[in-house]
Formats: C-alpha cells, sequence, structure tokens
C-alpha cells in the first residue's frame, strides 16, 4: 500500500487502525526497525492512502498479469475469479487455482487499478 503525508510517498501497511509508513533512511519522526525505518500515524494525517495494482484490459476484461516479454503478455485469473470458466477461452490450467494465457501484448492496454483506503 501507499501513503501520502505530509507531501511524500511512502510505502505503508495498517496496524491497529494506524498507518504505518514506511522509509530505507532515516526521516524527523522515524524509528528505526527491521528493514529501515518507521512512523506511525493516524489515518487523517495522510492525504491519500492508497493500493496499486499492475492490471492489463484485454478484450475489454479486466485481467492482473505475470509476465511479459517483447511481444506477449501473461494473463492471470484465479479460484477467486471463477476460473473454470476460462479454460474454454484459452487460459491453461498452470497451478493450484490458477489459469494463464499468454496474449499479443499489442492487443492489450496497461493500466493501475487503483483501491484508495
Amino acid at each position: 500500500m501507499i501513503a501520502e503525508y505530509e507531501g511524500k510517498t511512502y510505502e505503508c501497511s495498517f496496524y491497529k487502525g494506524k498507518i504505518i509508513l514506511i522509509s530505507d533512511k532515516y526521516e524527523d519522526g522515524f524509528s528505526e526497525d527491521f528493514d529501515g525505518y518507521s512512523k506511525t500515524v493516524d489515518r487523517s494525517e495522510c492525504e491519500r492512502v492508497y493500493k496499486s495494482t499492475p492490471m492489463v484490459r484485454y478484450e475489454g476484461k479486466s485481467y492482473y498479469y505475470y509476465e511479459e516479454t517483447e511481444e506477449q503478455i501473461q494473463l492471470f485469473v484465479g479460484a477467486s475469479d471463477l476460473s473454470l470458466e476460462w479454460e474454454p477461452n484459452g487460459f491453461k490450467h498452470t497451478g493450484y487455482e490458477e489459469w494463464t494465457k499468454w496474449v499479443p501484448k499489442s492487443e492489450c492496454e496497461k493500466f493501475d487499478e487503483i483501491i484508495e483506503y
């Protein structure tokens, strides 16, 4: 997740109703922790808190994607997407509750799905 706080952008997480800002360098008010520095703030102190997920639009539908080459991109659907219906549409069962399909990159449009918190 991402938080905008005092004009800066940080990776963040939720903990007990608070936002934990994460930084790889020391900043005023941040404390050292395992992987860098963190600061706990109220949600109301953040200008924005959101999650950004890279997605691709193909044939009018939105998909997650795994990999890409110069010419192709690998679409992904999982169990929460009622994946059993995808096999007749060219998706192959590639793992536990996952189906993938390689498609031409030229037929796709990348975008970021934004969920605000």
